[in-house]
């Protein structure tokens, strides 16, 4: 790997305006990918977290692609991709998109659920690797989370079979994960618009 750099790092944030991109689609093979790519130069590759979609990027886009080619992607089962959720699947996905794209590495940028996703494509593929940034991340394999955010976690498939995905987010919104600084309705409004583009599949059909 030429460099890895691990940032824990709350240098980006997730609100704010709008960012209008020509999407694109990358069949994967048992899925297809939605993404979109911009700008020029080194490579960043944004991955969102879970429930959200590539619109969680909006604010970062056109600040990055002024110096950067900057590449979104909806990771599968979420936003416009196709497909179910799958740990073991997903870093092959980004390294059959950089490959489509030409692109041989990358700094690659992931928050929460996204943050996963972007620790084992770097394990899986150092040398297409510029730099790691883990924002928001759970802890890997084998490292312990606490036990009110398992148990949160493990208990929210049973809720949305039995009372649906609304219930879900009613929860979730009542929680530390939805915590927003005083007075940002707009952030707020931006969650809200996130979770109704959420399918719900990975909890409802996992």
């Amino acid at each position: 790997m030429r460099r890895m750099t691990l940032l824990v790092s709350v240098l980006l944030s997730c609100v704010g305006g709008s960012v209008v991109a020509q999407t694109r689609t990358l069949n994967v093979g048992d899925a297809v990918i939605n993404y979109d790519v911009s700008g020029r130069g080194r490579t960043v590759v944004f991955i969102h977290g879970w429930t959200h979609n590539i619109s969680v990027w909006d604010d970062q886009v056109p600040v990055f692609n002024r110096r950067y080619r900057v590449l979104r992607y909806d990771s599968r089962g979420f936003g416009k991709s196709t497909g179910f959720d799958d740990d073991s699947a997903e870093p092959q996905d980004l390294l059959v998109l950089l490959e489509a794209l030409h692109i041989p590495h990358a700094y690659i940028v992931g928050h929460s659920r996204g943050g996963g996703i972007a620790l084992r494509f770097a394990a899986a593929y150092p040398d297409r690797v510029d730099g790691l940034v883990l924002y928001g991340s759970a802890p890997p394999d084998g490292f312990p989370m606490p036990a009110d955010v398992g148990a949160l976690f493990g208990s929210l498939s049973g809720i949305a079979k039995k009372y649906g995905l609304d219930s879900v987010g009613k929860l979730l919104f009542t929680t530390q994960l939805a915590w927003v600084p005083p007075g940002r309705t707009d952030v707020t409004n931006r969650y809200h618009r996130l979770w109704t583009s959420y399918s719900g599949k990975d909890l409802l059909d996992p």
